[in-house]
């Protein structure tokens, strides 16, 4: 019998870096670089050449189309590649001999790949850090020695990218019974603090433990996990900028906000094509293109559960969309007004996607600011997206189901916006009502 082998060609496939990180100019190659690249190309074109003339076909396609993005030069593993493909032999001798042979292929391309990983200098780490993670897929376990063997120097040599990188890597390989679980829970912390220290300075990539979601994750300047901090959910539009969505409300002037941007599908009108913009394989995109918000919504709140868990983020959080981001924006105010503390839509589409009425009493108080540019070219009744219209649909909403709380404010001199000092001036004046008075202070008496 001859059929596909999906689990082990997945094992195989090299995968790029993340596309929202890839977008940096590649580091210019050492002599060091350039040797291992070959080292690696040379092993994976005798695997994927044993593999062609074993008939595992779509396994040998695969792995020299690896080898040649490591080395283009290497003629064995460009003629692999251009004879290959066709499905793999399941047959239970060939399948025995396989593992075999990909077993002691890996024990030689495992420990190049870690060492390939070190090479990248900070600036390069969206192209280095791949390397880790094609390290473990090839040879799981050793690669686990390694990164125990090397994340604390690492880390007491400050170089926090690189070892969360290691970490982050190593973690789906972790195994209970392993000699090395006992220091898991040690490598956890120091994974957290990484992430702490580097979200600071800048957006980090994440991706939700318990959803196929990422996101982008800002720390407020003086973050400590010693007491609770307000989430600031800031939803990008058709853009996808969403490590720029971030950073418009993170950054170090930020010194109140956990901000989080998800890499989401509903504020877009077409996942076809759109690869590039997001950090996700082509698969996920073409299962989810049909059904954006059954994504959006679980997803959003799997990276809400994990920043409250790892970063002390507060029960409910404030939202913000803008454009194409409204759309989550809204669908929160009207399906989930219990969960938010706040939102404001700003310059805002709403599609009525999946907006049901919530029945939660919350609706009625729950403080909503709609943001819109007074020379937004959008809204326009002709315009491809006209925003206007778009409000006057929301607002029939929010006045039919009992919103009370809301106002709407066109911005002097603004165009197509997401209104970012607007959006914290608002939530900023609302924490400020809601704070507690300080201990000893008493209500001043009302009347003279």
């Amino acid at each position: 019998m001859r059929a596909t082998l999906p689990i082990l060609i997945l094992a195989l496939l090299f995968v790029p870096a993340l596309a929202q990180k890839g977008k940096d100019k590649p580091a210019p190659e050492n002599a060091k670089v350039s040797q291992l690249k070959q080292q690696i190309a040379l092993e994976l074109g005798a695997f994927a050449d044993w593999c062609l003339k074993n008939r595992f076909g779509a396994t040998a396609k695969a792995v020299a189309d690896e080898a040649c993005k490591l080395d283009a030069a290497n003629k064995k593993a460009s003629d692999v590649a251009a004879k290959a493909g066709g499905e793999d032999s399941q047959e239970a001798d060939d399948v025995k001999a396989f593992e075999k042979k990909r077993e002691s292929a890996g024990n030689k391309v495992g420990p190049l790949y870690c060492e390939l990983f070190l090479q990248g200098p900070a600036k390069a780490r969206a192209e280095f850090d791949p390397y880790i993670e094609a390290a473990f897929r090839w040879d799981a376990d050793n690669s686990d020695k390694w990164v125990e063997a090397n994340y604390k120097k690492t880390f007491g040599e400050k170089n926090y990218a690189m070892v969360m990188a290691m970490l982050a890597a190593a973690l789906p390989h972790q195994k209970d019974d392993s000699k090395l679980a006992k220091g898991y829970p040690e490598r956890a912390k120091v994974l957290r603090e990484c992430e702490a220290r580097l979200a600071v300075d800048s957006p980090l990539l994440r991706k939700a433990r318990n959803h196929t979601m990422q996101y982008f994750l800002s720390l407020p300047n003086g973050w400590s996990a010693d007491k609770k901090w307000p989430v600031l959910v800031a939803v990008e539009g058709a853009g996808c900028n969403f490590r720029g969505m971030n950073g418009g409300y993170g950054g170090k002037g930020n010194t109140s906000y956990i901000v989080v941007t998800p890499c989401s599908f509903s504020n877009t009108n077409s996942l076809e094509g759109q690869e590039g913009k997001y950090p996700y394989a082509r698969e996920v995109l073409e299962e989810w293109n049909g059904k954006r918000m059954d994504f959006d919504e679980p997803g959003l709140l799997a990276a809400l559960d994990d920043v409250r868990a790892d970063f002390n983020g507060e029960e409910k959080f404030y939202i913000t969309g803008f454009s194409g981001g409204g759309n989550i924006t809204w669908h929160f105010i009207f399906t989930h007004p219990e969960k938010l503390a706040a939102a404001a839509p700003a310059s805002a589409n709403f599609s009525g996607l999946r907006a049901e009425a919530s029945q939660s009493q919350a609706k009625e108080t729950l403080p909503i600011k709609v943001l819109q540019g007074e020379d937004d070219e959008y809204r326009k009744p002709d315009s491809i997206s006209p925003l206007d219209r778009q409000w006057e649909f929301a607002k029939s909403m929010l006045e039919q189901h009992g919103y009370k709380n809301w106002t709407y404010e066109l911005v002097p001199k603004t165009g197509h916006s997401p209104c970012n000092k607007q959006v914290l001036e608002f939530f900023n004046g609302l924490r400020e009502k809601n704070a507690p008075a300080p201990k000893g202070d008493k209500p001043k008496p009302s009347g003279k």
